[in-house]
């Protein structure tokens, strides 16, 4: 319905001129997921529920949403991958999410970005660099990687699940 989705998805205050003003909700979306979407998993199914052993991933808006959960609810995540994120949305405010977090020892990210969509955006590659760096300051362990011949779609993102599979089942 109209943006919604952009507002449940984003940490971060953006505008387009096709989407207009978009107002971060992601932090309702945030409570869901850890006060109702994983309890019902933690219960009905057969898991390990502690930090340590809960990820989040997702791709392009959920990718962005998957690095704000490992750095703001990162007392339920210690692990996530963040297919092609979308910091270019808000750099500046991307950056400051970043630098403002507090995550927990120990906590490991998946992040990468196709090569061909790095020219979609532009700046995209210092963008990228940027975040990783501010990562690293975080003591983030952190894969980074520049798909070849990687694009924005679900077809590229699906042959990065060997890679960032690797990640986050590292030493478990």
């Amino acid at each position: 319905e109209g943006n919604r989705r952009l507002n449940e998805y984003t940490p971060v205050p953006f505008s387009f001129r096709d989407t207009g003003e978009i107002e971060p909700q992601g932090d309702l979306t945030m409570k869901w997921l850890i006060e109702t979407f994983k309890p019902f998993i933690d219960t009905h199914y057969r898991t390990l529920p502690d930090r340590q052993h809960t990820a989040i991933a997702g791709s392009s808006m959920g990718g962005l949403m998957s690095i704000y959960a490992l750095l703001y609810y990162n007392q339920f995540f210690s692990r996530a991958a963040a297919l092609s994120p979308s910091l270019w949305i808000a750099p500046n405010d991307s950056m400051q999410m970043i630098r403002r977090s507090r995550p927990l020892p120990g906590s490991i990210l998946y992040m990468d970005y196709g090569s061909r969509e790095m020219k979609q955006h532009r700046k995209m590659d210092q963008a990228f660099a940027q975040a990783a760096n501010l990562l690293l300051d975080k003591n983030i362990y952190l894969n980074c990687r520049i798909v070849p011949d990687g694009e924005h779609c679900e077809a590229s993102w699906e042959r990065q699940i060997p890679f960032f599979m690797n990640t986050l089942m590292y030493n478990l």
